[in-house]
């Protein structure tokens, strides 16, 4: 068994001091790194974004900032922009090329979104390109959101609200039992393809 440490926000150098020390993994996270993830730490769990943060389809189309605007949160498109110039970088290190990627699609109730330049992005290759590089991280694990695998344009929670957002109970595009007659799971196994033979250190 490995433990993880959520050593996100604000988390003094003490704090993942003491969880070297211990063995305890932190987090790698996609959207707030800012650096190749080929150099992030080995004893970490890299990951595109966390249940609190927007999906990739959503960030990308938009849904995400109209759900913001909806529950009353205040616009923040510097942000935002910010998070998808960081998305495409990591899809570019995937192999992204604009929206040509050899990958097979999920399904997704967004297939395409405007690109800033006007063009059309297909949403699955985004995607699929950004976990890509993520297999490339530096750290020992690395998880896919299924959020992310069926195309989902809603986060599952959005810090700051109550009633103004259905938390923790949004439906996914396709049923569980579904899973397996759709292409998300080829879609996670060809994102993430099996990685070099790296065992966590325990």
């Amino acid at each position: 068994a490995v433990l993880v440490g959520e050593d996100l926000g604000t988390v003094e150098p003490e704090v993942r001091d003491a969880m070297a020390e211990r063995g305890v993994y932190g987090y790698a996270v996609g959207w707030f790194a800012d650096d190749d993830p080929s150099t992030w730490p080995q004893r970490t769990v890299a990951m595109l974004g966390t249940h609190d943060l927007p999906t990739a389809a959503g960030l990308w189309d938009g849904t995400d900032a109209a759900d913001r605007r909806a529950a009353g949160l205040p616009d923040s498109p510097e942000e935002d922009a910010r998070l998808r110039s960081r998305l495409a970088h990591l899809a570019a290190l995937g192999g992204w090329e604009g929206g040509s990627w050899a990958g097979p699609a999920p399904t997704s109730a967004s297939p395409t979104a405007p690109d800033p330049d006007g063009s059309t992005v297909e949403l699955a290759a985004l995607t699929g390109a950004a976990y890509r590089a993520l297999a490339d991280a530096g750290s020992d694990l690395v998880v896919a959101s299924l959020e992310d695998a069926v195309g989902q344009t809603h986060r599952p929670n959005l810090p700051g609200t109550v009633d103004e957002h259905p938390n923790w109970s949004l439906a996914l595009p396709v049923l569980i039992e579904e899973l397996d007659r759709t292409n998300a799971r080829n879609w996670l196994r060809s994102g993430l393809p099996p990685r070099t033979e790296r065992q966590p250190e325990l």
